[in-house]
């Protein structure tokens, strides 16, 4: 092979790393044009809903959660794609909306559990024998999601648990109020649950939202860590709003009261009053 045929392969080999580069860079700022314009859309969407700060819309935030988690799947996948520091600060704001609304309903659980006069376990006991709610659990779904990433590996196993519990609200509701029952009552002829999950879930079919699943983009979730809470806070809120009503309706339909939240600047407290809409203890009770 004479000189010249080796300076021709090397020109040629130049130019498809060139012509390699130069397409990788293009496609990089068409992903990169793409998510950040669907996730600014949410963003969008989620403010237009939240206007009135008067309430916290989960469905709007889970399709948010999905557009995060996405733009973030497209991130470790592709090092050339970067998110403007603008969008990371409006995600750190969604996120800071959330602290309030898991703090107040970890608190409401804390307290409800607490107070033996209200007589909540009995109420449970009288709805689903040999079941009584999981605090630890409940604990786990009020923390900080930001502070146990820093801190723990076994934060990232919690959230993949959870996001599979929300797919599967008969496993959450098994989740947060475990027990020992007769295979007769939970596996009932046919392979279903018995009627109290089924009777549950339909009440909290509104909350079930699907979720798509996917797990962080590790490498890169250190580097835009609001693409990651976010939907951590999501998730958590979700799972604490599906428990709050799960628990609250077996206790309507076994005491006949509903339960009302009530805040001062010291403490939450609750009033009972008749249920509006009481679930059949016996639809409950009977597997």
């Amino acid at each position: 092979m004479t000189m010249s045929a080796v300076l021709d392969g090397a020109a040629s080999i130049g130019m498809w790393w060139e012509t390699r580069q130069l397409r990788l860079a293009n496609e990089a700022a068409n992903e990169e044009s793409r998510r950040i314009g669907w996730l600014e859309e949410m963003l969008v969407r989620w403010g237009e809903v939240h206007q009135d700060g008067d309430v916290l819309d989960l469905r709007v935030s889970e399709y948010l959660a999905r557009e995060a988690r996405e733009t973030l799947a497209a991130i470790g996948g592709n090092r050339r794609l970067a998110l403007p520091q603008t969008l990371l600060y409006e995600l750190e704001l969604v996120q800071e909306s959330f602290r309030p609304f898991r703090v107040l309903l970890l608190e409401q659980f804390e307290e409800l559990v607490s107070q033996s006069e209200i007589g909540l376990n009995a109420a449970l006991e009288a709805a689903l024998p040999g079941r009584a709610i999981d605090m630890a659990f409940i604990r786990q779904l009020g923390a900080d999601p930001l502070i146990e990433r820093t801190s723990s590996k076994a934060s990232n196993e919690f959230g993949l648990e959870l996001e599979a519990l929300l797919r599967r609200p008969d496993d959450f509701l098994a989740r947060i109020l475990p027990g020992q029952e007769r295979a007769s009552q939970d596996e009932p002829s046919g392979g279903r649950r018995g009627s109290v999950f089924e009777t549950l879930i339909t009440v909290l079919a509104p909350s079930g939202l699907p979720t798509d699943g996917r797990s962080d983009s590790a490498d890169r979730a250190g580097a835009f860590r609001e693409l990651s809470t976010v939907p951590a806070e999501v998730a958590r809120a979700r799972g604490l709003h599906m428990a709050w009503t799960a628990v609250t309706t077996l206790f309507a339909a076994a005491s006949g009261s509903d339960v009302h939240v009530r805040l001062d600047s010291r403490k939450v407290r609750f009033d009972l009053r008749p249920a509006t809409s009481r679930l059949p203890l016996e639809s409950l009770a009977n597997g």
